[in-house]
């Protein structure tokens, strides 16, 4: 029984240009008519067939040279497709969007109410636009900048600050600053910070601020540090040194937080924050050295609410 022949498959040249024929774009394996947009089969790849359908069905384009051809090619290639304007129509939205997301930034870094942004932000830049550009205000209008829609963008920057520094703390060494502090409400918070080397330059970031549910004892916090750690699997061997108070919950030589941590990572060095022993020594040596070190940790503390304002929002 003989087998069956195999359909040969014929392929474009390039000579076939001065018949008027580019290869499909969808399938390079069919004849393409610039002149009447018409796809033939594969079978009508040869030039005879090509030529004659040129001069039957284009009798006034027989007898032009390969120059027209190839610039028809090139406006065929520069038309204006369905997508590109998709694309065009979607650029001004995705400036928008980023500027939304620019002035959300600039909205949480100075602690205002999320509402400004559409209570006087873009009612401003609408008034410029208008009166000093004499510009249309269509891209601001729709511009989100809704009490929500700032919020959103806020919790999305900052879990996206939080994802990188977590990525880098996988791979380099670090050490931990850890401050117990109470706001209003006699709500009881862990304040974390986190320094590390990166390209060659120290970095300091806050790593969390989480609340206690209940007591503030040095189990619940050794379980808040490890659980975080270990949430964002985070290596422990990368936690050089952890510094603290000298709070019994902290520094405690028993049974404090960091006690607990140096016998799960030996290598760990603990230190007492240097301010609070320079405090502690300052209020028995001079009422003037006390006074300059209280003035030291007041500032040190606006420092860190003011990073804790940038980084979670909190006005």
């Amino acid at each position: 029984m003989s087998k069956p022949n195999k359909k040969k498959t014929r392929q474009y040249a390039v000579e076939f240009l001065k018949f008027g024929f580019i290869p499909d774009e969808h399938d390079e394996r069919k004849p393409f008519c610039l002149l009447c947009n018409q796809t033939m089969s594969n079978e009508s790849m040869k030039a005879g067939r090509l030529e004659a359908h040129l001069k039957v069905r284009h009798p006034n384009n027989s007898n032009l040279d390969l120059e027209y051809f190839k610039s028809l090619k090139e406006k065929f290639k520069n038309r204006t497709k369905l997508t590109s304007l998709f694309h065009a129509k979607q650029a001004p939205h995705t400036r928008a969007l980023e500027a939304s997301y620019e002035i959300s930034l600039l909205i949480a870094k100075h602690g205002k109410n999320h509402t400004i942004g559409e209570q006087l932000i873009k009612p401003a830049i609408s008034i410029f636009l208008k009166t000093v550009l004499q510009k249309d205000d269509g891209d601001i209008r729709t511009m989100p900048l809704s009490n929500n829609t700032v919020s959103n963008r806020i919790d999305e920057m900052g879990q996206d600050v939080e994802s990188q520094l977590i990525e880098k703390l996988k791979l380099h060494k670090f050490s931990l600053q850890m401050d117990e502090s109470t706001i209003r409400d006699s709500e009881a918070l862990l304040l974390t910070y986190v320094r590390y080397i990166d390209h060659e330059e120290f970095q300091e970031e806050m790593l969390f601020c989480e609340s206690f549910e209940t007591t503030t004892t040095a189990n619940d916090i050794y379980i808040k540090i490890k659980h975080y750690l270990d949430a964002n699997k985070i290596p422990k061997e990368n936690l050089l040194a952890c510094a603290a108070d000298g709070a019994p919950a902290m520094m405690g030589k028993n049974t404090g937080c960091l006690k607990t941590m140096k016998d799960e990572n030996p290598n760990m060095l603990t230190v007492h924050c240097v301010i609070h022993r320079e405090n502690l020594v300052a209020k028995k040596l001079s009422p003037v050295l006390n006074k300059i070190l209280q003035s030291v940790i007041k500032s040190k503390m606006a420092i860190k609410w003011k990073l804790l304002k940038e980084v979670h929002g909190i006005i």
